[in-house]
């Protein structure tokens, strides 16, 4: 499906959680199968109030699945994490792109820009664990 792509992975939105991410959303993630890795899915909800299962409790097991926006504003809001991806524009190399956080560009460059968006939410997961601990 296309639109997943949009959604952040079932593993960062975990940590997300962690975190105390706890903001609505259009979709979430509900493993299917705990002790299998790849029984995650991801479920859109038709309305916010509109699945009875979470509300009653039945499927405990549940994530929310932000949009990488969402996720980006979350960090830039609740810890002053300002992000964003960048193409490198020299024109005789392959386009490719990189991260930067704060200010703080990361050396590494990507090939495409959903790898160089997975690995800067990556990042900020793994500064603010740093600055929690």
């Amino acid at each position: 499906m296309k639109t997943k792509k949009e959604f952040v992975p079932y593993q960062q939105a975990l940590e997300l959680k962690e975190l105390g991410f706890d903001e609505p959303c259009l979709a979430y993630w509900y493993n299917e199968t705990p002790t299998n890795s790849q029984g995650q899915c991801l479920v859109y909800y038709k309305k916010p109030w509109d699945n009875q299962k979470i509300i009653r409790g039945i499927i405990r097991d549940y994530y929310y699945a932000p949009t990488f926006s969402q996720a980006f504003r979350w960090f830039r809001e609740e810890y002053a994490l300002d992000s964003y991806i960048r193409p490198n524009l020299v024109y005789d190399v392959p386009k490719t792109y990189q991260y930067n956080i704060n200010d703080n560009i990361d050396d590494v460059w990507y090939n495409t820009y959903e790898e160089a968006e997975l690995a800067c939410l990556i990042k900020l997961i793994e500064i603010v664990k740093e600055q929690k601990l």
